[in-house]
């Protein structure tokens, strides 16, 4: 990627999102003493009504305010429209990074595309892009932790009778790269241990009454289930209370992948059986740090995994501590 205060004079005369910044501000000789620069921050996020993403954000200021930086949250209302709009605005505005976490990444491209044009440099912050510039890709290994929690629920699916199911799986967006991972990883696991699954349902609101809703079809169709096993929290939670109202606790096991403080709850109280638990207030750490270290002319790694944290009733109680300090705020 080419640097942004290398470009800014071109796309200054050559944007037309930035055709009426006709006078450039004059460069100022600063001592090694100055203050560090205030830089200004979008972060441009799915859904900020969704924890994790609010978590992630957390992190980002967390980070910027150790340096003075300016952070503004727009929310892009899981619309790739919205999502181009707040882009394009950022630009105007001339912001000196913006950290995305895409709709989907299908979409990416385009608004990456936008943010080269303009030079202003981009990191994305977990789901990732089918193609395009930018500057660092700050991802769970998703593949991975799905295998890790799969696996846990394979295990407890034997323990309960159950050892080939079958079940049903929650899925987010597979136009994401990492829905695409998840899927990938639980089925490497569930194949393995000859669990089936019968039927796989997607999210379109990733609301905790959709997961109940997918749940009562699925039992309704499957009178034989014997467990979900969902990519995202409010999945797995409107499972469980499907299945509480159905008075099928013991009978029906749930495992996860995402990890908000509810989820860990539900863990300790014996109603799920795993998840494998992201860490968004650290991945929005990390997504400063590799923006500013690229605005002050360092090189961050093109892409940073963080693993997930495999969370069980045996384990809960001792990781306390590190998921109140990189997955969710302390209460």
């Amino acid at each position: 990627m080419i640097r942004r205060n290398s470009i800014r004079a071109a796309v200054l005369g050559l944007s037309v999102l930035t055709a009426s910044l006709t006078v450039a501000a004059p460069v100022v000789a600063q001592d090694e003493s100055a203050a560090p620069e205030a830089y200004q921050v979008v972060y441009v996020t799915p859904d900020l009504t969704i924890p994790f993403w609010k978590y992630l954000s957390d992190g980002i200021h967390q980070e910027a305010d150790t340096v003075g930086a300016t952070v503004t949250d727009l929310s892009s209302n899981l619309d790739p429209a919205t999502q181009l709009k707040n882009v394009q605005d950022s630009i105007t505005k001339q912001v000196d990074l913006i950290i995305l976490s895409p709709t989907d990444s299908s979409s990416a491209p385009t608004v990456l595309q936008a943010a080269t044009d303009a030079g202003v440099p981009v990191v994305i912050a977990d789901i990732g892009t089918e193609s395009g510039d930018y500057v660092s890709f700050i991802i769970t290994n998703n593949f991975d932790g799905a295998k890790a929690s799969a696996e846990a629920l394979a295990t407890a699916l034997a323990a309960n009778g159950c050892p080939n199911g079958p079940i049903a799986m929650f899925q987010i967006n597979q136009a994401r790269i990492n829905g695409q991972n998840r899927t990938n990883g639980a089925m490497e696991a569930f194949d393995a241990a000859g669990v089936e699954v019968v039927q796989y349902l997607e999210a379109q609101t990733y609301t905790r009454d959709e997961g109940k809703k997918f749940a009562q079809d699925v039992m309704t169709a499957h009178p034989d289930l014997c467990g979900f096993w969902s990519q995202y929290d409010e999945g797995s939670l409107g499972a469980v209370n499907a299945i509480g109202d159905a008075g099928k606790e013991g009978q029906i096991l749930v495992g996860g992948f995402d990890g908000i403080r509810e989820v860990i709850d539900t863990i300790k109280a014996g109603k799920m059986v795993a998840a494998s638990v992201q860490q968004p207030i650290g991945m929005g750490r990390e997504s400063f740090k590799a923006g500013y270290e690229y605005l002050t002319g360092g090189e961050p790694p093109k892409q940073i995994d963080m693993p997930t944290l495999l969370v069980t009733s045996d384990t809960v109680d001792s990781m306390m501590a590190q998921l109140e300090d990189t997955v969710f705020p302390p209460e």
